[in-house]
């Protein structure tokens, strides 16, 4: 399910430019509504040899704004895509959004114009998409002292196969079985690098571009649903179909 936020702002909102980590700390204070869900979600989620997955992703702001000395500010209305394949997540979210009439995001107080529910679906098995929010990809290597985080680039030779191997544990945990079918991706144009800070000393490495993937059309469905690659749930790997 997928979930378009409205906000009618009564002044414009200014934010960090590197905003992910206060959307984030939005779609968890609106889950607060039911504080078991939020707690699992938060501190457990769902579990795959040792790795979590929340199963929601979220793109970017999207309206008219202006940039000045790191910050990002919106002048106007706005509005924001939540998407998740899990049924407690879309139950509890709806119902929180129906009771309220304005979110929190960082320090403000949003006024809340409308949330529309859409339930699109891909349904073929090869389909060309573009980036909505950046793709990350992260592989975890340990070099004896510490465990180093690394990024991987499209253009990367293990992409496709670290990027499958994502999946298949995604899918894994939301529904306890293995995948029919890997999924396949190959870049239709030369990705573009988007680094962040998410929070202080955290930075991410993540790519915008154009992309064909390729799979059942189950997999695919639920890559639309969770997002592709990882953080989804930090506001990475969001994608429309072209």
């Amino acid at each position: 399910m997928q979930f378009k936020l409205t906000f009618g702002l009564s002044k414009p909102l200014t934010l960090p430019l590197s905003y992910h980590s206060a959307l984030q700390g939005m779609i968890y204070h609106v889950l607060s509504a039911s504080p078991e869900f939020s707690a699992f979600l938060h501190d457990d989620g769902y579990a795959r040899n040792r790795r979590a997955y929340k199963l929601f992703v979220f793109g970017t702001l999207e309206g008219p704004y202006r940039v000045r000395d790191g910050r990002i500010t919106f002048p106007g209305p706005l509005s924001l895509e939540i998407r998740s394949p899990g049924a407690d997540f879309c139950r509890v979210f709806s119902g929180a959004l129906a009771a309220e009439s304005a979110v929190t995001i960082g320090p403000y107080r949003v006024p809340l114009a409308s949330c529309e529910l859409r339930h699109r679906h891909i349904e073929a098995g090869r389909v060309g998409i573009r980036t909505r929010s950046p793709l990350c990809l992260t592989r975890t290597v340990d070099d004896g002292a510490k465990k180093k985080t690394l990024f991987l680039s499209p253009e990367d030779r293990d992409f496709p196969a670290l990027l499958n191997e994502n999946f298949s544990r995604k899918y894994y945990a939301a529904f306890g079985a293995e995948p029919a079918t890997p999924v396949a991706v190959e870049r239709i144009a030369r990705p573009r690098k988007y680094v962040t800070q998410y929070r202080r000393g955290i930075y991410i490495t993540a790519w915008h571009g154009e992309f064909r993937i390729s799979g059942s059309p189950d997999a695919l469905d639920f890559l639309y649903q969770t997002g592709l690659g990882s953080r989804n749930s930090q506001g990475f790997g969001m994608f429309d179909t072209v």
